[in-house]
């Protein structure tokens, strides 16, 4: 006979309960973390919706950005035929409908993109708005709607806040340059190791009149004081430790900022008809106190009309410019102008001697810096003579005839670091092939540069549909100023050189309007002592000048170029801002361009219901 043990069976009853507490447990937390790798799978779907919306945002700046580069002179011609300004939301532009996101062969999802305009002028805001389907939008198990506004501008350059703009890389490699104003380059600022002076100066997003509008902070500190601007670089700001100036502080030294685009020189046409628009003139004045009329609002638009101009003034008898002028051929200009207004080269502008104001301002800077120094300066000079010279060519100044600025000048140009074949990348600049991490190889190389290929967008059938493709051009002609078409003429360009200067045509009065000399030659008008240049001046290619005055060399205005061959053995070189240009000042007589495309407003809305979402 077996003794009973109660406590077993309790026992037994106990590991039943724990096994099946156990189970039960394990159960549930199956449950639990299948559940939570649903709702992070779920969470995961939307962050890739939200991505997706958001690149196809990205996808309709690039879109705009494209139209308007392949009409730069008039880029809201084609948009307003694209997309008329405030039609109704259904009758919006579909950028792209149901397009893949696709990397490194994984297909991340697609996006549906539209767009409509609204707005007039010089000004545009178009509403973007972006869908993002994972996988897709037939079956979507997230979906994120992204609704951005982005205003477009078209008005002078920004590159016209500067004293100094260089669409390459920039040089301030000595101890006696002097910028009063900004410095600025799409590649690297090499200042040398040496202690030029940059003051800066600040910008303002507008300006009516006087009245200075949008201070912009630079220096992040805060302050509307004045000290703000310096040295601006699409690249690295290198050796800079010496500078002088507010540009010789860390805070007002800005490497590595968005590129500006160049203005499109290139196009007279659209010059042409702000021009006939302004009622422009070019008259020279006698001692007398009568005006002879040089030429109207373009030269050499009418048959059997000479497309040269020689304009040469003094004190006496000065040159009377009022208005924008475009002169479809070579320009040489020198000695003493007044009025406002500028002029645009089909060919290249010559600058062989002095050029200055008959009436300049009352002194070349404010006070100070600050807005309200700014401003009383420019109600007190807004009246005095204004130049503004653009090259669709080249800048040349000083004596080129003679040898040893032949010399000087070409072996600048020849120079490596002043590279400028059409060979240059997707960024147009030379010398970046290993991206900004300097390591061949990986994500940020240039790999279109120094390829041996000229890359360049051409015009399709669909540019001839949407109406993008202008007269005297076709389907697979190269789009000017796309890809590496650093000048915006459509044609590969070889390095700049010296040759490149030389004038169109014979020195004489068969070939040339204007005022010239009987029997002049070039070098007779020309000088290697030139010290003094008054105006604003552009170029697409190259501006070059040798010097061995006795003196400073000074410009006031501001100088914007894609290559740069300026040498001198004068006391100084000096490079002036006009604050007239702040804001976008003079803008009836400056070239205009694409200002960069800003987002003003942001909505997202999330879900696989894809609501509606609206911006007032």
């Amino acid at each position: 006979m077996k003794t009973h043990h109660p406590e077993r069976g309790t026992a037994l009853i106990v590991s039943l309960v724990v096994v099946f507490t156990a189970a039960l447990l394990a159960y549930s937390a199956l449950t639990i973390s299948t559940a939570q790798q649903k709702d992070l799978q779920r969470g995961a779907a939307r962050i890739q919706a939200r991505a997706l919306a958001e690149s196809g945002v990205h996808r309709a700046l690039g879109w705009l950005r494209n139209v308007m580069q392949r009409s730069s002179s008039e880029p809201f011609v084609a948009l307003d035929t694209i997309m008329p300004p405030d039609s109704p939301e259904e009758e919006g532009f579909l950028v792209s409908k149901d397009e893949p996101l696709i990397r490194n062969e994984r297909r991340f999802g697609t996006f549906t993109v539209s767009m409509r305009a609204r707005g007039a002028g010089d000004e545009r805001e178009y509403v973007v708005t972006s869908t993002g389907y994972v996988p897709n939008s037939q079956r979507a198990v997230a979906r994120t709607t992204v609704q951005a506004v982005v205003r477009a501008n078209f008005g002078p350059t920004e590159t016209l806040d500067h004293a100094y703009f260089l669409n390459n890389w920039g040089w301030f490699n000595g101890g006696t340059i002097f910028a009063d104003g900004n410095v600025r380059s799409n590649g690297q600022f090499d200042c040398g190791g040496r202690n030029p002076t940059i003051t800066g100066t600040p910008r303002y997003e507008n300006a009516v009149g006087s009245d200075l509008q949008g201070y912009i902070d630079d220096n992040h500190d805060g302050l509307a004081d004045g000290n703000d601007g310096g040295i601006f670089s699409g690249w690295e700001v290198t050796e800079a430790e010496h500078v002088k100036g507010n540009g010789g502080k860390t805070s007002n030294q800005h490497a590595f900022s968005d590129p500006l685009s160049m203005p499109d020189l290139h196009q007279l046409k659209a010059y042409e008809k702000r021009a006939l628009e302004s009622a422009s003139s070019i008259k020279l004045r006698k001692s007398d106190g009568t005006e002879l009329t040089v030429c109207d609002e373009v030269l050499g638009d009418e048959v059997g009309e000479l497309q040269n101009l020689v304009l040469i003034g003094t004190p006496e008898e000065p040159i009377v410019i009022q208005g924008l002028v475009v002169v479809r051929g070579d320009l040489i200009i020198k000695g003493t102008v007044t009025g406002q207004g500028s002029i645009f080269a089909g060919g290249n502008v010559y600058i062989p001697d002095n050029l200055r104001y008959l009436n300049p301002p009352s002194s070349p800077r404010p006070e100070n810096n600050t807005e309200a120094a700014t401003e009383a300066w420019l109600s007190e000079n807004q009246g005095a003579d204004f130049l503004g010279l653009f090259s669709d060519e080249n800048l040349v100044m000083g004596d080129f005839t003679n040898s040893d600025w032949d010399y000087n000048v070409g072996l600048w140009l020849d120079n490596p670091l002043n590279e400028s074949i059409e060979d240059a990348g997707i960024d147009g600049i030379p010398y970046t092939r290993p991206g900004r991490d300097g390591i061949t190889g990986t994500e940020d190389d240039d790999v279109l540069e120094g390829d041996g290929k000229w890359t360049v967008e051409y015009y399709s059938e669909l540019d001839e549909e949407l109406g993008l493709i202008p007269d005297g051009f076709g389907i697979g002609d190269p789009i000017p100023g796309s890809g590496e078409d650093l000048d915006g003429d459509g044609e590969f360009d070889g390095r700049i050189q010296t040759e490149d200067f030389q004038l169109s045509s014979p020195l004489t009065s068969d070939h040339w309007s204007g005022n010239l000399p009987p029997g002049v030659t070039y070098g007779e008008l020309a000088t290697m002592g030139l010290l003094a240049v008054d105006g604003v001046l552009g170029t697409n290619h190259a501006a070059g000048l040798a010097s061995w005055g006795r003196g400073d060399l000074v410009f006031y205005g501001g100088l914007v170029s894609r290559n740069e061959s300026i040498l001198y053995a004068t006391r100084s070189l000096q490079f002036h801002y006009d604050r007239r240009l702040l804001g976008g000042g003079m803008a009836e007589l400056m070239p205009h361009g694409i200002r960069k495309l800003e987002i003003t407003a942001w909505k997202v809305e999330e879900g696989r219901d894809g609501t509606r979402i609206h911006l007032d």
